[in-house]
């Protein structure tokens, strides 16, 4: 077993391979979990593995920044920078 998360991941990154998490992902019912693959890495040896930090965006374009109650509208960016910032090591 292991004791880390770091561990956890050098375990995940020398025994796994997209192709077995995908089945084990299908058989647990989850059919729509990988990204596109004309998505890749910048180069063929980097491997992305750890905690997802999952945020939810949306455009905004009627409320005024003027006018409005919602101190996230006075901010450009909203809170995503804040999100960005929280991660920790083995975020993604």
């Amino acid at each position: 077993m292991w004791k880390s998360d770091k561990e956890l991941f050098n375990i995940a990154k020398s025994e796994l391979f997209p192709a077995l998490v995908g089945d084990i992902l299908d058989q647990l019912g989850y059919q729509h979990q990988f990204l596109e693959p004309s998505l890749k890495p910048v180069k063929n040896d980097m491997i992305v593995i750890g905690r997802a930090m999952p945020v939810l965006e949306a455009d905004v374009f009627e409320e005024s920044t003027e006018t409005t109650n919602n101190p996230l509208m006075k901010k450009p960016f909203g809170i995503m920078f804040e999100a960005l910032d929280s991660l920790k090591e083995n975020d993604v």
